[in-house]
């Protein structure tokens, strides 16, 4: 592979990897705190207003019996979503495919000994782009029953 393959390459396809994994563990890191949060403050000012009672003529139960319920909704979106999971999957790629660049430039590892450090760069760079989608694959395509035998997912985009 030339240097300007290298480069086009790099600056299109490695680059928008980049990005993506970027964006997609800010998103789910945003998710994660903002129900995390959510979940400790609404969870820790129940026992409170419930106290305030008779401050709040009678209105403290009635929002009390508000937030509760919305505590068990933003436990049940974040996991559904998988918020942290997805945060830290999506953060480990994007450290190891911006590692990967700094270990090509420095040409050490594997990258000292190839031939074709350009190639072997796009390669590893593939294997992991691969890696991380074949994971969250097996992560959503297939369910267990209760007996512990898998059940294909058909619904898979």
């Amino acid at each position: 592979m030339t240097d300007q393959e290298f480069i086009e390459y790099r600056d299109t396809r490695y680059a928008e990897a980049l990005n993506y994994y970027d964006k997609r563990a800010n998103w789910n890191r945003v998710g994660h705190r903002i129900s995390s949060i959510y979940i400790v403050v609404s969870s820790i000012i129940i026992a409170p207003i419930l106290m305030l009672d008779e401050f709040l003529e009678g209105c403290s139960r009635i929002i009390a019996t508000i937030i509760a319920p919305t505590v068990a909704i933003a436990t049940g979106i974040a996991t559904h979503f998988g918020f942290n999971e997805h945060w830290l999957n999506y953060r480990a790629t994007w450290d190891a495919l911006k590692h990967e660049l700094y270990l090509r430039n420095a040409n050490i590892h594997e990258y000292g000994e190839s031939e074709d450090r350009n190639a072997l760069f796009v390669a590893r760079v593939e294997a992991l782009i691969s890696s991380e989608g074949e994971g969250w694959l097996s992560g959503h395509s297939s369910k267990t029953d209760v007996k512990g035998v898998a059940i294909k997912n058909s619904k898979l985009p």
